[in-house]
C-alpha cells in the first residue's frame, strides 16, 4: 500500500500527523512510509514544530473601541481640571472683588452687627451698601466699613463738623492775614474706631489760594507745610485723613489722603498730591481776575 501513495501525498499529511489530528490508519500509513523512504524522513525532520499558542488578538473594531474610551476618559480628566482651575480663579477674584468693596459673605454681616451693637449700646440690624462699600444700619445714622475697621456715626460727625470749624476759625485768620485766601469753613467726616468704639480720626476738607507764581516743586513744599501748620490747630484731634485743594497763578494742586489710624503728615501729603490737568473754570476764572488786576 505504502508503494501506491507518493511521496507529496505522504508531506502533505506531515501537518496532521504532526499535530495529532489524523485518523489511527492515516498515522499508521505515515509511519510505514517513513520507515521506507529516506527522503521523507529528511523532510519530516526538517518539518517545523508547531508554534506555542499566542493570546488571541484583539478584534480591530475592540481596539477601535477601546481607544475610544480612553481618549473620552483622558478628555474628561482634562476638563475637570480645567474647570476646577477656572473656579479657583473665579472664587479668587470674587473675594478680591469682594475684599475691595469691604464685604465678606455671613461673617462680615455678623462682624458688623456685633460692632454697631457693641458701640450702640442696642441691637443692631444691618445690611450692605454696595455703593458706598460699607454695612448700614436698617435704622440708618450708624454704617460699618469692615476693610477699615471703623464705625461712622452720622449724627457724631456732624458734631464733630462745628467743633472743628470753631477750631479753624483761628487758623482761617491767620492764613489770611498772610494774604492767602482759606477756605471760610472747612468740611469733615469722623469714624470710630472698632477696636475700642471710642478713638475718633477725622479727614478735612479744605482749600487755600494762593495768588503767586510759583514752580511745581514750591507749590508741593507750601502744601505740605500747610498741612502741618494745619494739624497745629487741632492739637486734640487726630486728624488723619484730607482733601486739600492748593491753588496757585502757576497752577492748581489736590493732595488726597484717606483717613486710617495713622497720623497725617508731610510725608503722606507729597505721596497723595496730583496736579490738575484739567482746570476747573472757578481755578481759571480766579486766575484771569488776579492777573488782571496785578
Amino acid at each position: 500500500m505504502n508503494e501506491k501513495i507518493s511521496c507529496q501525498v505522504i508531506g502533505d499529511l506531515f501537518p496532521v500527523y504532526q499535530e495529532g489530528l489524523c485518523s489511527d490508519e492515516t498515522k499508521h500509513l505515515v509511519e510505514e512510509h517513513l520507515k521506507t523512504c529516506a527522503e521523507c524522513r529528511k523532510l519530516y525532520a526538517a518539518f517545523p514544530e508547531h508554534p506555542a499558542a499566542e493570546p488571541p488578538a484583539d478584534p480591530p473594531a475592540a481596539k477601535t473601541a477601546l481607544k475610544k474610551v480612553r481618549r473620552r476618559s483622558r478628555i474628561r480628566k482634562v476638563a475637570a481640571g480645567c474647570g476646577l482651575t477656572l473656579l479657583a480663579l473665579l472664587l479668587l477674584a470674587v473675594g478680591v472683588f469682594c475684599y475691595g468693596l469691604g464685604y465678606a459673605p455671613l461673617v462680615g454681616k455678623l462682624i458688623a452687627q456685633s460692632k454697631l451693637s457693641a458701640y450702640s449700646g442696642g441691637r443692631i440690624h444691618c445690611r450692605f451698601d454696595w455703593y458706598n462699600g460699607q454695612y448700614v444700619s436698617e435704622g440708618g445714622g450708624l454704617a460699618y466699613r469692615l476693610r477699615n475697621d471703623f464705625i461712622l456715626d452720622y449724627a457724631l460727625s456732624g458734631e464733630k463738623l462745628n467743633a472743628l470749624n470753631e477750631q479753624y476759625a483761628a487758623f482761617r485768620d491767620e492764613l489770611t492775614a498772610e494774604g492767602l485766601e482759606p477756605a471760610e469753613q472747612i468740611g469733615s467726616f469722623t469714624v470710630v474706631s472698632g477696636k475700642d468704639l471710642k478713638t475718633q480720626y477725622h479727614r478735612i476738607y479744605w482749600y487755600v489760594w494762593d495768588a503767586r507764581e510759583m514752580s511745581k516743586g514750591e507749590a508741593y513744599k507750601n502744601m505740605a507745610e500747610l498741612t502741618e501748620r494745619m494739624l497745629a490747630a487741632f492739637p486734640d484731634e487726630k486728624i488723619t485723613g484730607q482733601q486739600f485743594r492748593y491753588c496757585t497763578l502757576s497752577g492748581s494742586y489736590q493732595s488726597l489722603v484717606e483717613i486710617s489710624p495713622e497720623p497725617l503728615n508731610s510725608t503722606s501729603v507729597l505721596q497723595g498730591v496730583t496736579e490738575d490737568e484739567r482746570l476747573p473754570e472757578d481755578y481759571l476764572a480766579w486766575r484771569d481776575m488776579h492777573k488782571k488786576t496785578s
